[in-house]
């Protein structure tokens, strides 16, 4: 199994040679970003520069988060074929269950959601958080699409037909233009204005999920305050003592059309990121085989965050 021997985190720091730890360096862009004339710090893009849970470095503070098993991790991951990602503010490094599964590309699916937000509220195709959009009378098997939807709503009930109305008006010139300033993915929209995102031809991996995300919760893109207060308003799913959750599911089946229950689903995403006291802790989850879908990726997701002390 990909995954590094006993996951210990918040263990003793183990003595690296010094080529490891100038891995992690190399990681950092020597390019300069800017938002509003203000300078964006580097970040760790390179999903070759991260650290499998328990790789700890010498010269690293300790981490802040409680230990979790390779045992527990894979009997969390039972049955389904799956990794998760997150980066660890204090460190400054980036945690990973099943390495060579966060590199492989997939579609988005349903997280594609906070992209279309962002962009639409930035071009003004989304006014706010309350927009309202009319359904137009077409049964759907999720009953929570069959009625009028805000934006609100229609994120928390992943409601397809909102955001591909959303998709149509931004149109593919602006659509493209933003998703190569942000860089996500394969930025590959040739599948169709209301299709591209829904297992067609946009690809992301779980560490571009994580880039971009940490990107977002930190305010380093390229936008305006106000759509991504807005955004992360939407995107808020519950608090704890320990924490603030926010995130979004995504779910695949190969035909978006076959879907009447979760049994018909093969592929599911969580993706987000936790607030607390020691900083913010980016994440991503997909989860792949029968029955895989955002709702159980989620509930995954939120035991290691527990495990972890997050939530």
């Amino acid at each position: 199994m990909a995954v590094a021997a006993n996951m210990l985190l918040g263990h003793s720091a183990v003595a690296q040679s010094e080529k490891q730890r100038e891995r992690l360096i190399e990681g950092a862009s020597d390019q300069s970003f800017y938002v509003n004339d203000q300078p964006i710090p580097p970040l760790i893009t390179d999903p070759l520069k991260m650290v499998e849970f328990g790789n700890q470095y010498a010269d690293l503070p300790t981490s802040k988060l409680k230990d979790i098993t390779d045992a527990e991790l894979d009997q969390l991951f039972s049955g389904y074929k799956g990794c998760f990602v997150q980066k660890e503010p204090v460190r400054l490094t980036n945690n990973s269950y099943n390495f060579e599964l966060a590199k492989e590309p997939l579609s988005p699916c349903s997280t594609f959601k906070i992209v279309n937000s962002l962009i639409g509220l930035e071009t003004g195709v989304l006014k706010d958080q309350d927009h309202p959009m009319k359904w137009d009378g077409v049964e759907h098997t999720i009953k929570p699409w069959n009625q009028d939807q805000t934006l609100k709503s229609a994120v928390q009930n992943s409601v397809v037909w909102y955001f591909q109305k959303v998709a149509k008006e931004i149109g593919e010139q602006r659509m493209q233009h933003y998703l190569n300033l942000f860089d996500y993915g394969n930025k590959d929209i040739s599948g169709g204005i209301t299709r591209f995102w829904l297992e067609s031809s946009l690809k992301i991996s779980a560490f571009q999920q994580l880039n971009f995300l940490d990107k977002l919760q930190s305010s380093h893109l390229p936008l305006s305050q106000r759509t991504i207060n807005i955004t992360k308003e939407v995107l808020f799913l519950r608090e704890s003592p320990l924490g603030k959750l926010y995130g979004k599911t995504g779910s695949g089946t190969g035909d978006i059309k076959s879907f009447k229950s979760p049994e018909d689903c093969n592929l599911g995403w969580f993706v987000g990121w936790v607030v607390t006291k020691n900083g913010t802790y980016p994440f991503a989850t997909n989860i792949r085989g029968k029955g895989a879908w955002g709702k159980k990726a989620r509930e995954i997701t939120e035991k290691i965050l527990e495990k972890q002390g997050l939530l």
